[in-house]
């Protein structure tokens, strides 16, 4: 392998690269969730389908629309709604929700899960958000 071919990818295109990924995985967790404790569901599930196509289309606005920053703010907030309120508060047993959450080991891993699959994408929509090249030129730790 050329010592040239990973430098051939700019740097505009490993971000977007990352950035894919950390949606995926944003989405992939709350799948995994949904299977553990729903097992019922399929991918095609309103459940699970619904927010892969939210996913899909913030990550298309990111690709297509001028207003990169707006794009990027948007995942940002997904990533932390689905942190926030579908991995951490969902798992309480609080009583204003509609749901008594279970509170099993099973059901405090899926929800670990969830919670972690998020990082990536509000580390990277954090950083993205901080850097003031308008092409998202993030400066990747040697």
């Amino acid at each position: 392998m050329r010592e040239g071919t990973y430098s051939s990818m700019n740097r505009t295109g490993r971000i977007t690269f990352m950035l894919a990924l950390a949606t995926m995985l944003s989405w992939l967790g709350e799948a995994v969730h949904n299977a553990i404790e729903l097992p019922g569901l399929t991918i095609l599930s309103l459940e699970n389908s619904i927010p892969g196509i939210v996913a899909a289309l913030l990550f298309g606005a990111y690709l297509l629309s001028p207003f990169k920053q707006a794009s990027v703010g948007l995942l940002l907030g997904s990533g932390l709604l689905n942190l926030v309120g579908g991995g951490i508060i969902s798992v309480l047993p609080l009583n204003f929700l509609p749901f008594a959450p279970a509170q099993t080991l099973t059901h405090y891993l899926a929800h670990l899960f969830y919670s972690a699959a998020e990082i990536p994408l509000i580390l990277i929509t954090a950083r993205l958000l901080r850097e003031p090249n308008p092409n998202h030129d993030l400066k990747m730790a040697p």
